[in-house]
């Protein structure tokens, strides 16, 4: 049986279709597969900016908070942007929620606290204002 002589250097003819472009058969479309991915839960924490009369109020947000399935630390009274965002960073909280009585100074707190978030890298962290009357 003789067979026919086969170049071995390519000898101009052109390489076979590569896989890629072959189309017989049309490529099935699979759904794709769930993540088994865990959610971590969301973390708050909770900074009380104001007098001590708004203590129940914040103290009723972190309540409700926590019957919602979000973990929730309290940190009190705090008027230290610095020591607010040190504290959310480690707790890796995806939110500082601070209630605030009515007053200037609560702007310049949420100021100095969204530069402290910005300084340490977590700009990630959401800041939400309460305010009590």
């Amino acid at each position: 049986m003789n067979l026919p002589d086969v170049p071995t250097s390519g000898g101009g003819q052109s390489p076979p279709p590569s896989p890629a472009g072959h189309r017989s058969s049309p490529r099935r479309r699979t759904a794709p597969r769930p993540r088994m991915s865990v959610r971590r839960p969301r973390k708050a924490l909770v900074v009380l900016a104001g007098g001590a009369a708004d203590e129940r109020r914040a103290q009723a947000l972190v309540d409700e908070l926590t019957a919602q399935g979000i973990q929730t630390s309290y940190a009190g009274e705090q008027s230290c942007a610095l020591t607010i965002a040190t504290r959310a960073a480690g707790e890796q909280a995806d939110a500082v929620e601070i209630c605030l009585a009515s007053g200037a100074r609560g702007v310049l707190l949420l100021r100095e606290l969204l530069r402290e978030l910005i300084e340490l890298g977590r700009r990630d962290i959401s800041i939400v204002v309460h305010r009590s009357r």
